[in-house]
């Protein structure tokens, strides 16, 4: 006679975040016959990662800021998309910054082709990239958006050639009082 199925639950705060598992069941009657089920795999969810730096609202002095964020630490198979727009709401498909590719195990870019005197807004999205685990492609983004401004542009090369300095001293004397 077959007992109720059991079930085990691994707690949430138990499990490190993208982590495979192996598990069989051993069934023992009361005569201490035995049988064993084949092994099977599951993978724990994604870590969603966590914009760290700049702060929000930040007034970059460059065109090229550093982006940071911090993740779980079981992420050695997993790939970072930066996702940069002129307005909220970014998706990988319409967002995804022209960066260098952002390393696995690397917590930190540099957007590219940036334009002067402008808000940014800015996530992080990861994405597992390994055809051997059971969760690849699993993604998650960051749950916020950050936003930054780059600079005005800067004058790096003088215009038409001029390369004058000019230098201007104001003088006054006297004052009046009321």
């Amino acid at each position: 006679m077959l007992e109720a199925a059991v079930s085990y639950a691994v707690p949430a705060d138990y499990s490190p975040l993208n982590t495979r598992y192996y598990w069989k069941v051993v069934a023992e009657d009361a005569l201490l016959a035995s049988g064993t089920s084949p092994t099977s795999t599951f993978t724990t969810l994604l870590a969603t990662p966590v914009l760290a730096t700049p702060a929000d609202a930040y007034i970059s002095t460059t065109m090229t800021p550093s982006l940071t964020w911090t993740m779980d630490p079981s992420r050695d198979n997993v790939a970072f998309r930066l996702l940069v727009g002129t307005s909220s709401g970014l998706t990988v498909g319409a967002d995804l910054n022209r960066t260098t590719s952002v390393n696995p195990g690397s917590l930190s870019t540099t957007p590219l082709a940036l334009l002067p005197a402008t808000k940014y807004w800015w996530t992080i999205n990861a994405v597992v990239d390994d055809a051997g685990a059971d969760n690849n492609g699993e993604n998650t983004q960051a749950a916020s958006e950050w936003t930054f401004y780059t600079p005005l542009d800067v004058l790096t090369t003088p215009i038409q050639g001029v390369t004058r300095t000019y230098s201007r001293t104001y003088l006054w004397s006297g004052m009046m009082y009321f």
